[in-house]
């Protein structure tokens, strides 16, 4: 084999397994890119922060909870409440780790659709109102 076939073997070769690595042949549990596992991403409202990990919170070998780290406290939580592997419910929390707010997926279509919050700091969410479609992710 001459060196330049070599060079075109070796190339296709690379190639191939470059298409491979980037074609999502794998979409397991652990990837964190997974969008079909994780769900609609939180409210822009809630300013999450970038630092998050996703956590099996029920021990059965799927990760089922998602929390955005804030100076090491848990600022956004989000849980599949329905065990079907997609985060269906987020909860923006404050400083002493209560829920001040919650978008929930209601129809398990892959969009959050209902808001409530805590107006009053009582550790209730008594306002619920609709989330408006063109804030629920696409």
């Amino acid at each position: 084999m001459t060196n330049g076939r070599r060079f075109r073997v070796a190339l296709v070769a690379l190639a191939a397994l470059a298409a491979a690595c980037n074609s999502g042949l794998y979409r397991g549990q652990d990837r964190a890119d997974d969008d079909a596992l994780l769900g609609p991403p939180p409210p822009e409202s809630f300013q999450c922060a970038e630092a998050s990990q996703t956590l099996d919170s029920n021990n059965d070998k799927a990760p089922d909870t998602r929390v955005h780290l804030l100076d090491g406290k848990v600022q956004c939580r989000g849980e599949d409440t329905d065990n079907d592997r997609r985060i269906d419910t987020w909860s923006r929390l404050d400083e002493k780790g209560q829920v001040v707010e919650q978008a929930t997926d209601t129809n398990r279509d892959g969009a959050l659709d209902r808001h409530a919050r805590d107006t009053n700091g009582d550790g209730t969410l008594d306002l619920v109102a609709p989330l408006p479609a063109h804030t629920a992710p696409r």
